[in-house]
């Protein structure tokens, strides 16, 4: 929508998501995680969003000036290839629990 209440209730959605995906991957990570592998887990986490944070402006500001609409397209890829990961491994740890 090319108003400023489409991208109000765009980046309402997108705080609300953000709120409920983050907390859930990390207490999933945790309580999957061993003992011994805490720390590694907690290490690799804040790393990882630290270089999403810093690389991810620079490459959507970048896609951007090719086509207004690249950014969220790429986004809507890598979102769906995620929830393909996770539903593959979530499959494969019950598979291999059972």
């Amino acid at each position: 929508m090319p108003s400023y209440f489409g991208v109000v209730l765009a980046m309402g959605l997108f705080g609300i998501c953000s709120g409920f995906l983050f907390p859930g991957v990390i207490t999933a990570q945790t309580i999957l995680a061993k003992n011994e592998e805490q720390s590694r887990l907690a290490s690799v986490n804040a790393s990882l969003q630290g270089l999403g944070g810093a690389s991810g402006p620079i490459l959507m500001a970048s896609l951007y000036q090719v086509n207004a609409v690249i950014p969220f397209v790429f986004l809507g890829v890598a979102y769906l290839i995620l929830f393909v990961a996770f539903l593959y491994f979530k499959v494969r740890i019950h598979h291999k629990a059972a």
